[in-house]
């Protein structure tokens, strides 16, 4: 006679969690050296690394968005990894639970961050209007906190479709609310963040918030926008204490796209533009921004390493230790749309490609670089389409797929010289000196970033140069010449006196 063994509950779920985790780890596979492949553990409709993803350190995030959960469709989940002596391992799988009754997309934007009291998780809905807070302690996740953005009354929201997490200090936007959308800040004080500012703009054709990243004491976002009226870019800063509009990059012409990716780090700003270029094609770029002094300039024009098809580049931008990481899911070099993240390096104050990571045995439609990218300097996680070849994300290790020494050669050097006189009353002389002939731009910007005047624009021969600039009509302050030639860039700043 068999004797029935009766397990408990805590027992079963126990056994159920190990399960799951076997299950989990055998879908992460070394692929490469330096490359891991994490796939869905769900086999149907997910969208496992197509929305967002996450890193810090030892901690990996990817967002399961459409996943079904407990019957509930289009739920979402997040899937939580750890690397373990060198193997990334699954670790948890979060839902919201009560938080999405109907199909919210739980996991559409998320971030994670290692901190001294607990390993944090922050995810959002795409439908929800909410933030939820997870938190590891004593090696359990669990739901800590619950955030909104505490409007009242509130019926047109987007709270939560882009977040960005640093320190203690988290900024969540919305493009949907009031009249021009806003990015709320908020700030963790002993485990629970507090709202302390909701920043909005006066415009109310482009609707802020759609995209947003931090960097210290500074938070740049994106609007949302359609033709004739194309994205724009706000920077808002801290200072004195106060949080505060800083100023709006370049012009409506740089970001011709219904919504620009941006990525900071410190004063550098990545920004992905689309631009009408011959027939009736897309000329795709990203533009990078620095701030020279009290002026934010355009400071490189970033293009994929071969003038190819349309690769959507800028889809995803990460920045990080003078990296700048741009997904191209529309790169074909292995295949239709196989994808790949360009890995470019600011050598000698020019930007160069010093590596282009792709994904090994990548299929069509992989689109390597559309999910989200994510890097801690150390390792990079990129997401991909989801299609049916997709469902997967790639972890690399940059130690080992991008060398240190990259073998980049710096471009021929060119020189802006002081102009003279500086400061001036009505027109100045700007010496430039280029090493080769190149086909040569000279403009001046004003403070706020706009082209006020091109002093050339065409091919010049290698040497030195001179051209004079009147000033005419525009009134007393700082100005920035900047000289292009090919690939390289230099700038200088005059002050106009009247």
């Amino acid at each position: 006679m068999r004797r029935r063994i009766s397990l408990s509950p805590a027992l079963m779920l126990l056994l159920a969690c190990v399960a799951q985790a076997q299950h989990a780890d055998s879908n992460i596979v070394a692929v490469a050296p330096g490359v891991t492949m994490i796939r869905s553990p769900v086999e149907e409709h997910t969208s496992f690394g197509r929305y967002d993803v996450a890193l810090d350190g030892d901690l990996l995030a990817v967002g399961a968005a459409t996943e079904d959960v407990d019957g509930i469709k289009n739920a979402g989940a997040v899937y939580v990894y750890r690397l373990v002596d060198g193997r990334w391992t699954f670790e948890a799988r979060l839902t919201a639970e009560a938080d999405a009754p109907r199909g919210q997309y739980f996991g559409s934007a998320l971030r994670v961050q290692k901190d001294p009291d607990g390993d944090y998780l922050i995810a959002s809905f795409q439908y929800d209007r909410a933030v939820l807070v997870f938190r590891r302690l004593n090696g359990m996740w669990e739901r800590v906190q619950r955030i909104t953005s505490g409007e009242e009354g509130e019926q047109r929201s987007s709270f939560g479709v882009a977040l960005d997490v640093e320190g203690d200090r988290l900024a969540i936007g919305d493009p949907s609310t009031g009249q021009s959308g806003a990015v709320y800040v908020f700030e963790r004080r002993e485990g629970r963040y507090e709202r302390v500012v909701r920043l909005a703009t006066n415009d109310w054709i482009h609707f802020v918030g759609l995209s947003v990243r931090l960097s210290g004491d500074r938070i740049v976002a994106s609007t949302s926008g359609f033709e004739p009226y194309y994205a724009k870019i706000y920077v808002f800063s801290k200072q004195n204490g106060v949080w505060a509009h800083e100023t709006v990059l370049g012009t409506p012409v740089t970001v011709q796209v219904p919504s620009a990716t941006v990525a900071i780090e410190g004063d550098d700003i990545l920004v992905r533009s689309t631009e009408d270029g011959a027939s009736n094609q897309r000329d795709e770029a990203v533009y990078v921004y620095r701030k020279e002094g009290e002026v934010w300039m355009q400071d490189a024009r970033l293009t994929e390493p071969v003038d190819t098809a349309q690769v959507y580049l800028g889809t995803t931008l990460d920045l990080q230790g003078g990296y700048a990481y741009v997904g191209a899911p529309g790169d074909g070099e292995q295949g239709r749309d196989t994808g790949a993240v360009y890995v470019l390096r600011r050598i000698e104050g020019q930007w160069q490609h010093v590596a282009k990571l792709t994904a090994p045995g990548a299929t069509e439609l992989t689109g390597l670089g559309n999910g989200g990218i994510a890097t801690d300097g150390k390792h990079l996680v990129a997401g991909t389409l989801a299609y049916e070849s997709g469902r997967r994300v790639y972890v690399f290790d940059l130690q080992t797929v991008v060398a240190t020494d990259s073998g980049a050669t710096p471009p021929a050097r060119i020189a802006l010289s002081p102009n003279y006189p500086n400061p001036f009353s009505t027109a100045t002389t700007l010496p430039y000196t280029v090493e080769a002939p190149a086909p040569v731009r000279l403009a001046v910007y004003d403070a706020l970033g706009r082209e006020v005047a091109r002093l050339v624009d065409g091919w010049q021969p290698a040497g030195r140069h001179t051209v004079r600039w009147e000033a005419g009509d525009l009134p007393s302050g700082l100005y920035v010449v900047v000289l292009t030639a090919g690939s390289q860039r230099a700038h200088r700043q005059v002050l106009l006196v009247r």
